[in-house]
This record gives structure tokens, C-alpha cells and sequence, in this order.
């Protein structure tokens, strides 16, 4: 009886010594993988994906891009660079973090106003430009909503406008007898299509826009400082990328694959 307890005993702390050591041995080995993990990954890293964004990193600096193809001919070349600053090693982790150059100091976007009286004079035409509508002109429907900030000499015109969202860059809208337009403000809100990080960019506004005159009803809107660029560095401040190993990382869900 005794030695069959024994035996039973023995069996029994044999087994929990084995586990133990493994224990031990993913333990050392999680530390080690933590304490290396990071070390030359230095390169250039291609999104495994529809987007195929690439991420270079060297020297704990990094630029993330979107190759052009042939299709892309915008003069604006907006999607080509969409962010560029430091990257660190985020200590006792296997992650970096990232941390782009752009700090916008001033939060509102200049535009370029072509004011005309033309078509019917009892509408309001408005027509948004911008570089990224105009690098891929068949999405501009889908890239953002346009909200219209108007201040008239009819207040309850204004607000109406205001309270509407408009999916499409051309805006017409049916104009009160007597209008006189005093100011024109922007607001563009991006979609969760556009090609770059979906996250905590809301909405983007311009600057307040006098007009020359007053009774106008046809407005051409230039933004050219809404681009690709500007939302992904707004988009990226302290952003975190796991390390799989040093040929493989995993960002915002997205595998990037080592070149």
C-alpha cells in the first residue's frame, strides 16, 4: 500500500516538475523574444492586401506610401506619400510605436473660392475640388460627406443648411428670394472608404470665406491641402505596430510582409 502511494506520489511530482521546467522555459523564452524582439527589422514592408501600402523603416524613421500605378496621373501625386516621422522600440513589448512629423499648428484648411453669377439664378451651386477626389475622380462620390457652413441675411436658411450632410463634391441647393451671402465655411467629413487608417478623424475644416459678392450662386471651391497625406499624419499620432518577427508586422489589423 505504501509503495503503491509512493509510486503514485513520485508519479504525481514528476509531472509537476515537467511542467514546471516548460513553465520556466516559455517563460525565458517570452523574455528573450521581448528583450530581442525588433532588433533588425529595419526595411521596407509591403501590406498584405487590396491597398498594398508600403512601410519603410530605417534608422527610427519611417515613411508609409502608396506605390502610384499607371492609373495615377493626378498632378497632385497625393497618394503617393501618406505619412513620414520617428519610430521607437516600445520597451518590455514586441511593439513599435510610430509618431508622424505633422503636427497641424493651425486646424483650418485654406480654400481657393471662384465666386459667379450663372445656370438659374434660384439655386445655389457649389463645386468641391480636392486632390484626392481628383487622384481617383470615380470614388469622389464615396471618399467624403461635405457639410455647409452659410451665413446670409436669412438665418433660418442657414440653419438648414447646417443640419445637412451631402454625399457628393457638386451641391445644389434651391436659394430664397433676396439671399445675400456674407460668409462660406467647409466642412468635410471622411468616409470609412477612404484608402487610409479609419480611426478618430471626424471631420476637417476649412477657413471662413468672405465673399466679394454677395448675391453670387455659383461656387467654385478649391481645397488643395486635403489630401491623403495630411489625414494619415493626422490619423497617426503614437500608433502602435506588433512585431511578429523580424519579417512580419501586424498594424490596424493588416499583415506587412518584409521585402
Amino acid at each position: 500500500m505504501n509503495k503503491v502511494l509512493f509510486r503514485e506520489m513520485s508519479g504525481s511530482s514528476l509531472f509537476k516538475g515537467f511542467v514546471l521546467a516548460l513553465s520556466c522555459e516559455v517563460i525565458l523564452a517570452s523574455c528573450a523574444a521581448n528583450k530581442n524582439i525588433g532588433r533588425g527589422i529595419e526595411g521596407i514592408y509591403i501590406e498584405q492586401g487590396s491597398f498594398n501600402k508600403r512601410l519603410a523603416l530605417s534608422d527610427n524613421r519611417y515613411v508609409l506610401s502608396k506605390p502610384l500605378g499607371q492609373a495615377d496621373v493626378s498632378p497632385y501625386r497625393c497618394c503617393d506619400t501618406l505619412s513620414i516621422g520617428n519610430w521607437d522600440y516600445v520597451k518590455g513589448t514586441s511593439f513599435i510605436k510610430l509618431k508622424s512629423d505633422l503636427r497641424p499648428q493651425d486646424p483650418l484648411l485654406p480654400i481657393a473660392v471662384q465666386e459667379s453669377n450663372s445656370l438659374s439664378s434660384d439655386s445655389l451651386y457649389f463645386r468641391i475640388k480636392n486632390p484626392i477626389d481628383q487622384d481617383d475622380p470615380h470614388r469622389a462620390f464615396e471618399l467624403f460627406n461635405y457639410q455647409l457652413e452659410i451665413t446670409s441675411n436669412n438665418p433660418e436658411f442657414d440653419a438648414r443648411i447646417s443640419n445637412r450632410r451631402f454625399k457628393s463634391p457638386k451641391i445644389i441647393v434651391k436659394r430664397p428670394a433676396s439671399l445675400k451671402i456674407e460668409m462660406i465655411e467647409l466642412i468635410a467629413i471622411p468616409s470609412m472608404e477612404i484608402p487610409v487608417r479609419s480611426v478618430e478623424v471626424r471631420y476637417i475644416y476649412t477657413e471662413v470665406y468672405s465673399l466679394r459678392n454677395k448675391t453670387a450662386n455659383h461656387f467654385l471651391i478649391n481645397i488643395p491641402d486635403l489630401t491623403y497625406r495630411l489625414i494619415s499624419e493626422m490619423r497617426l499620432s503614437d500608433d502602435f505596430i506588433k512585431v511578429i518577427s523580424p519579417t512580419k508586422l501586424e498594424w490596424d489589423g493588416k499583415r506587412y510582409q518584409k521585402q
